[in-house]
């Protein structure tokens, strides 16, 4: 046995397939059991689509459920996810003030703001629009700002290596005014501290040098009149004079009784053809 609607089923077939009285009670029951169990199953399959994209952040699938379902109970819901995922303007003018301002200030974006006010310029937050807009700006100014002081941060940081592999190579050659003159250009504290060390190790050096050469002179007055003029240690200079000045002083005394024997023997001289006329 079986049911009314079956033999109703079997009947309207058997009518539409021979072309005679399709407009028959069982055929309209048929037509109408039918767009119910198509909507039943519609309604199905979008509340299954809608759970499955509940928790999904897949902007590509929320649009493609919206495409594929326009009349979803969950369309408006559905517009709202992608616009929080993904903005757009075009978005904007399909939502209500509230939710288009909910929308554009969640998005936290320039364009979405003012497509705010392009869309609704009679809204009460278009003046929060506006400030959310200036104070974008200011950060977009303060972003390009710190990125400009981190480039030239990075160059300056370049240059203070490359003027550190120099110094290297001007204490190495005892360059003296190489240093000097780096040290008058720079403005790196790296590159001025590294000179600095390398002008105190050159003239520790250049000291020792000069004092080695004043030992070797030893009293010889006229070598270290000579030497001590192209001498550049203030301390050994110093001490070399403070040396000549000794050296003179003993020449001075030398020459002094050096003229008193003179003076005497000339003395003893005088006596002696004195008693001999």
């Amino acid at each position: 046995m079986i049911g009314r609607f079956a033999r109703c089923a079997l009947l309207a077939a058997g009518l539409a397939i021979l072309g005679l009285d399709a407009n028959s009670p069982c055929a309209a029951e048929v037509d109408q059991k039918t767009a119910a169990a198509q909507a039943k199953t519609e309604t199905e399959r979008s509340e299954k689509g809608w759970a499955d994209l509940r928790s999904n952040s897949d902007v590509a699938a929320l649009r493609d459920f919206r495409a594929l379902d326009p009349n979803s109970p969950h369309a408006t819901e559905t517009d709202r996810r992608v616009g929080r995922l993904q903005p757009g303007p075009m978005i904007m003018a399909q939502l209500d003030d509230a939710v288009a301002w909910d929308h554009a200030k969640n998005a936290n974006s320039i364009p979405e703001l003012r497509a705010f006010k392009h869309f609704f310029p009679n809204s009460p937050h278009v003046a929060d629009a506006d400030k959310a807009i200036a104070a974008l700006e200011n950060a977009a100014e303060e972003e390009k700002r710190k990125e400009a002081e981190a480039e030239k941060a990075k160059q300056a940081e370049e240059a203070c290596k490359h003027e550190a592999a120099d110094v290297d190579d001007f204490v190495k050659a005892r360059s003296v005014g190489a240093l000097e003159a780096l040290r008058g250009r720079t403005t790196c504290a790296k590159t001025i501290a590294a000179i600095d060390e390398g002008l105190r190790q050159l003239k520790t050096q250049e000291c020792a040098s000069e004092r080695d050469q004043v030992r070797d002179l030893g009293s010889d007055l006229e070598a270290l009149r000579s030497a001590v003029s192209g001498f550049t240690c203030d301390a050994v200079i110093a001490a070399t004079r403070g040396r000549i000045g000794q050296l003179e002083q003993q020449a001075a005394l030398v020459a002094r009784g050096v003229r008193r024997r003179q003076i005497r023997g000339g003395q003893q001289d005088r006596s002696v053809r004195g008693r001999r006329a």
